[in-house]
């Protein structure tokens, strides 16, 4: 004969399945809250990159002057010494007194470094040619100190005309003029995307393309700057004068009906020409700047004032 379950055994069972059902439960629970903060720490870490990814260039006149304060006019004014030391040390060819030079030069290099390095941040994420025209100019500073410093190892023993040639042939100074083309060459191809937001004419034009005189005089003074400068980054051509510079020089040039006379067809071809004469000088632009008053700029000085 079964034994019955007494009433005890109906409620220590009942206990025991009540006590199994909590502990599920708390696991699902547990589980389910643990899973859900994992994914809201997930997603806010993807939305974080996709927002970065996905935050549109944008470059209003403000964030170009703003470059133009606290990157580009600090590097100028050491690209403006570095011609004047490199002058003054030409005008006397036989002279072994260069030394001073070299080291002044050199600290004002490092003194811009860090002038440079200290404003990184402030540029917009919404701004990588200017972040990246910025990592540029620190990068041939850091290279110009470099070769200076070699450079100085020979300055006393030297001529002028010997310290020239060991300038030129210098791996770490050709390295420094390449990283300052690159620079100028964002900066100005950011002046043609903020001016594209305004202007839907205004073209960006790859320094490898072919560029008949026709097709330059149809441009935008934006994109003729933009072209100089990319093809000063092309050619690592480190000069004292401004693409806008240049740019006058070429629109005058075709103004006087120079280029049919010399039968040039190519845009390239003039820029040869002009520039084996040493025909461009810094301040061209800016001494006729009333050539251009119906052409879109932005409020960047170089564009208004000697800078």
């Amino acid at each position: 004969m079964e034994k019955r379950l007494t009433r005890t055994d109906y409620l220590f069972a009942i206990l025991t399945i009540f006590m199994l059902v909590c502990v599920l439960g708390a696991f699902f629970i547990g589980y389910n809250i643990g899973s859900s903060r994992a994914d809201d720490r997930y997603q806010s870490v993807i939305e974080s990159y996709n927002t970065k990814m996905s935050t549109p260039e944008t470059y209003s006149s403000q964030a170009l002057v703003s470059f133009y304060h606290n990157m580009y006019l600090p590097y100028n004014k050491f690209q403006k010494a570095w011609f004047e030391t490199i002058n003054d040390i030409k005008a006397d060819p036989e002279s072994k007194k260069t030394s001073a030079k070299i080291r002044s030069l050199a600290s004002y290099a490092e003194k811009t470094l860090d002038n440079l390095q200290a404003k990184v941040n402030s540029i917009s994420p919404s701004n990588p040619l200017l972040q990246s025209a910025n990592t540029e100019y620190i990068a041939s500073l850091q290279s110009f100190i470099t070769g200076l410093e070699n450079l100085d190892k020979h300055a006393k023993s030297v001529t002028s005309n010997q310290l020239i040639s060991l300038i030129d042939t210098s791996t770490q100074i050709q390295e420094a003029k390449q990283h300052a083309v690159k620079a100028q060459s964002d900066y100005y191809n950011s002046m043609v995307k903020w001016g594209q937001f305004t202007d839907a004419t205004v073209k960006s034009i790859g320094a490898d393309q072919p560029l008949s005189i026709d097709e330059w005089t149809k441009l935008s003074l934006l994109s003729k700057n933009e072209y100089i400068a990319a093809r000063h980054y092309a050619d690592v051509k480190f000069t004292a004068y401004m693409p806008q510079d240049l740019t006058y020089r070429i629109d005058e040039f075709i103004q006087s009906g120079q280029n049919d006379k010399l039968n040039l067809k190519q845009v390239t071809d003039i820029i040869a020409l002009i520039t084996s004469m040493d025909a461009v000088k810094p301040a061209d632009f800016i001494e006729n700047k009333t050539k251009y008053t119906n052409q879109l700029l932005p409020d960047i000085p170089f564009f208004t004032m000697n800078n």
